[in-house]
C-alpha cells in the first residue's frame, strides 16, 4: 500500500513537496555552517583550497562535504549532472543551453550555415535569408491550396516542405536570440543612465535656484541696515513675503 502511494506522488502532475524538507530546521543549518567552516578552514591550511582561474575566471568550488549524518545530507545540493542535462515535470533542462543544429532534429537546412562564407568572403546576410524564406512560404502556401483542389492526396510533400521552411525560419530567428539579449541590457543600461543623468541635472538646476535666492536676499539689506516694515503688517509679515518669494522662485 505504502509503494503505491508513492508511486502516485512521483507519477501525479503536481506531487506534494518531497519529506526532506523537515530537515531544513535553524538546528541543522547551523550545525553543517560550521562543518563547511571547519572543512574550509582545514584545505586552506593544507593549501588545497581553489582560487580563481585566470584563464576562464571561474572559481572552483570545495569538495563535497563527505560522511554527513542522514539528517544533514539532503542540506547539500545535489552535484551537477554528468551527463549535462535533467528533467522536472516532463521537460528537460540542459546545464549549457545551446540552440540545436537543425542536422540533429532531423530537419533539411534549408540557407548556408551563417558561420560559413559566400563567393566573396563575406558573411552571409541574414536578413535576406529570412526574406527569402517568407517568399518561399507564401509560394509553397499557394502551390499547397492550388494541390488541395486538385488532388488533395498529393499535398503530403508540400505540407512537408512548408514544415520545414517554418522549422527553418523559426532556427533563425532564434539565432538572434544572443543578440537580442545583448542589445535588450543595453537598451536597460542605457535608459538606467539617462534617469541617473535627468535626475543630477534637476538637482543641480534646484541648487542653482537656491543659490540665486540666497543671493537675493542677500541683496535686500540697504546701506543703513535692514529694510523695516510697518508696524501694521505684523513681525512675521516679512518672513511671510520671504518665504513666498522663494518659493516662486524654486517652484
Amino acid at each position: 500500500m505504502e509503494e503505491q502511494e508513492t508511486a502516485n506522488a512521483v507519477s501525479s502532475t503536481w506531487p506534494p513537496p518531497p519529506p526532506f524538507w523537515k530537515d531544513f530546521t535553524p538546528e541543522n543549518l547551523s550545525r553543517i555552517e560550521e562543518l563547511r567552516k571547519s572543512r574550509a578552514e582545514e584545505a586552506e591550511a593544507e593549501g588545497s583550497i581553489d582560487q580563481e582561474d585566470p584563464t576562464t575566471k571561474k572559481v572552483r568550488r570545495l569538495p563535497r562535504l563527505r560522511g554527513l549524518p542522514r539528517e544533514l545530507r539532503n542540506l547539500q545540493p545535489p552535484p551537477e549532472p554528468e551527463a549535462g542535462s535533467w528533467r522536472v515535470f516532463d521537460a528537460t533542462y540542459r546545464l549549457v543551453d545551446e540552440l540545436p543544429r537543425l542536422e540533429d532534429q532531423g530537419v533539411r537546412r534549408l540557407f548556408p550555415n551563417p558561420e560559413e562564407r559566400d563567393q566573396d568572403g563575406k558573411h552571409f546576410d541574414r536578413a535576406t535569408i529570412l526574406k527569402r524564406l517568407a517568399k518561399s512560404l507564401l509560394l509553397n502556401f499557394l502551390e499547397l491550396t492550388g494541390i488541395l483542389a486538385i488532388n488533395p492526396g498529393a499535398a503530403e510533400e508540400k505540407i512537408t516542405d512548408i514544415r520545414d521552411l517554418f522549422i527553418n525560419f523559426h532556427h533563425l530567428i532564434n539565432e538572434y536570440r544572443p543578440h537580442q539579449a545583448r542589445e535588450s541590457l543595453i537598451a536597460l543600461m542605457q535608459a538606467q543612465l539617462d534617469r541617473t543623468r535627468a535626475e543630477t541635472n534637476a538637482i543641480r538646476d534646484a541648487k542653482e535656484k537656491v543659490e540665486r535666492v540666497l543671493e537675493g536676499l542677500g541683496s535686500l539689506k540697504g546701506d543703513d541696515g535692514p529694510v523695516k516694515e510697518p508696524a501694521a503688517k505684523g513681525p512675521w509679515a516679512r518672513d511671510n513675503e520671504t518665504w513666498g518669494a522663494l518659493a516662486d522662485e524654486l517652484i
